[in-house]
Order: structure tokens, then C-alpha cells, then sequence
């Protein structure tokens, strides 16, 4: 009679364990962890190479003498250097009304010595460039 006992007490503990769960990492946190935050988006790209110059058009402004110490400490590096003239705006309303300004730059690169096939003109829209400037590079 009593191995019948033990049978049947072994047959119950058996049955009870059959509806238990194993115990694991989910029986202590029910959710699962927090996804990690995205990176950070790249900084912007930069134009390249800092300007050798950046002007703020105004009435009065001695051009040649604001650009010699630029123009000629590029020459020095470089003999044969050639410069582009950016005008540079937030918008293409902003860099026409520079147009003007950027001739006068240009002609005042000519007057300290630069040959006319050495200077370019261009226009680049920029969203930092606020208030529309002109910006000397060399090249």
C-alpha cells in the first residue's frame, strides 16, 4: 500500500510540474530593453578649403588694401596662384545683388598684379552666409 501511495504522490508532483514555467530572464523584466537611440546625423559637408579672404561689401571699403596681405602671402606660397571670387548668399536674390561687388573684387585683384585669366567669378548658395558675403579663394 505504500509504494501505491508514492506512486500516486510522485504522479501528482509530476502532473504539478508539468504546468510550471522555467524561470529565465523574462520571469524578472516582461518587456524587452529600449532599442538604442539612431546615431546623430553627419555633420555637413564643408565647401573645402577655408577662404583666403571674406568680404562684406560696403560704401567706402578700400578694396586693394583689404585683399593685398591675402594676395600676396598667396603669391609668396604660389607664384602662378589663380583666385575664384564667390559670391556667396543664402539665396540667388542675395548673391545677384552682390554682382556688382564681385566685379569690384575681381578688378581689384587686377589692379595688385593678377592676370585677368587667373580670376573666376562663380555664385554659391549657402544658408550660412548671412549676411551675403564674398569670399576669396585660391586655387
Amino acid at each position: 500500500m505504500g509504494l501505491i501511495h508514492s506512486r500516486r504522490a510522485l504522479l501528482l508532483v509530476i502532473g504539478c510540474l508539468s504546468g510550471c514555467k522555467l524561470i529565465d530572464q523574462s520571469t524578472f523584466r516582461a518587456d524587452p530593453p529600449p532599442a538604442p537611440p539612431p546615431p546623430p546625423p553627419p555633420p555637413p559637408v564643408p565647401w573645402g578649403p577655408p577662404p583666403l579672404a571674406t568680404i562684406h561689401p560696403r560704401p567706402g571699403l578700400d578694396l586693394p588694401a583689404a585683399l593685398r596681405p591675402a594676395v600676396l602671402a598667396a603669391r609668396a606660397r604660389k607664384p602662378d596662384v589663380a583666385f575664384e571670387v564667390a559670391q556667396t548668399g543664402v539665396d540667388t536674390a542675395a548673391i545677384v545683388a552682390l554682382d556688382p561687388a564681385g566685379r569690384a573684387v575681381a578688378d581689384a585683384l587686377a589692379r595688385l598684379g593678377v592676370p585677368r585669366g587667373r580670376i573666376t567669378l562663380s555664385m554659391r548658395v549657402d544658408a550660412a552666409a548671412a549676411p551675403a558675403e564674398i569670399r576669396l579663394y585660391a586655387q
